[in-house]
């Protein structure tokens, strides 16, 4: 008996060691990386209703003092889709203002958002998760494959919206083909959510800064197959950012401001000492022909 005894207690003993991982060498597992519990940590959202609000606030007056005006189609449309569905809005990738861009047309559309980042970049700019921003770690397929999961767990309901870059990186407007990824495909399958097209584009009229052209388009049934699904998202990004050429040309569209430009009613200094410099010299030029003709 008592060596019976003496050996369940060594069992026991080993069976602790084994959960507590102590001198259990085959337990051992790779420690994460930063990455991942970075992802981990954040794949849930933080999104603050009090500091995104405040975030849109700030985004108005910074786009309106860096932009010549920002100018969108189809915002009602879109606004009348998410009253009675989830969405997922996928927008074409330029440069790093598209983050401020879309947090200005969630202001509009007055929705519940999220959006999908990068999530090393989500790590050096962690206050994007406070206005909705989730991880999508594109380090570990595996990784990647459980925050889409996630992501799409939060469009479920109407006036839910998941915004998406399917570019994946920050590309020209004008180059072609788009480079869209096929997650977005999966994502809009997965959520059972339409995806709404976002065309944005830069461009240059007649101010010192560039003018924000955005338009929404028709959206998307996430049931065809992939390949049809990316070349229909593709077409319509395509004629989003056509249309938007055609408004800054000649002014075609039923597009309006949600930015209005800045006007400026007072010329700079440095505008003002040109003047005076050019009057100066015209008036001496004028001076001289003067006593030229007179000469004469």
């Amino acid at each position: 008996m008592t060596d019976r005894r003496n050996m369940t207690e060594r069992r026991n003993v080993t069976d602790r060691r084994n959960v507590t991982g102590h001198r259990d060498l085959t337990s051992r597992r790779k420690m994460p990386s930063r990455l991942d519990s970075t992802s981990r940590r954040d794949s849930t959202s933080r999104r603050s209703e009090l500091v995104t609000s405040l975030a849109h606030r700030y985004v108005h007056r910074r786009l309106r003092r860096a932009f010549d005006g920002l100018y969108v189609e189809g915002l009602e449309r879109t606004q009348a889709l998410a009253e009675n569905e989830p969405l997922i809005i996928a927008a074409n990738h330029v440069c790093w203002w598209d983050a401020l861009t879309i947090l200005r047309l969630d202001a509009s559309l007055d929705i519940t958002s999220h959006c999908v980042m990068d999530a090393q970049n989500l790590a050096k700019m962690p206050f994007f998760a406070w206005v909705g921003a989730v991880p999508l770690n594109r380090q570990s397929p595996r990784g990647a494959l459980r925050d889409m999961q996630r992501a799409a767990e939060l469009v479920t309901q109407p006036k839910q919206a998941l915004w998406i870059f399917p570019q994946g990186e920050q590309r020209p407007q004008h180059l072609r083909p788009l480079g869209l990824s096929p997650g977005v495909h999966w994502l809009a399958r997965r959520a059972r959510a339409r995806v709404v097209p976002l065309a944005l584009s830069y461009l240059y009229r007649e101010a010192l800064q560039p003018t924000i052209v955005a338009h929404f388009g028709e959206p998307l049934e996430p049931e065809q197959n992939r390949t049809g699904f990316l070349t229909n998202l593709e077409d319509a990004l395509a004629d989003g950012l056509q249309r938007c050429d055609r408004f800054v040309l000649s002014g075609t569209g039923a597009f309006h401001a949600l930015v209005v430009p800045l006007q400026s009613k007072s010329v700079p200094v440095s505008g003002r000492l040109l003047a005076w410099v050019m009057r100066g010299r015209s008036e001496s030029s004028y001076s001289h022909e003067e006593r030229l003709n007179a000469h004469g």
